[in-house]
């Protein structure tokens, strides 16, 4: 599935699970509209949410 493509169910769970343990912990999350997202803008927002508490090097 494309980046581009609106957000399964699954990953919707996902991504507000992954923000919401990031929210627990502490981090920095702003609040987002789901309905909207794709799953590129979803995957990004984990990113930034869960890389502040486990930075890890990124390897291209």
């Amino acid at each position: 599935m494309p980046l581009e493509a609106p957000m399964t169910p699954l990953a919707k769970a996902f991504t507000s699970g992954s923000l919401a343990l990031a929210r627990q912990l502490g981090g920095t999350v702003p609040d987002v509209d789901m309905s909207g997202l794709t799953g590129g803008e979803g995957l990004q927002l984990v990113h930034e949410a869960v890389g502040q508490m486990f930075p890890h090097p990124h390897h291209d």
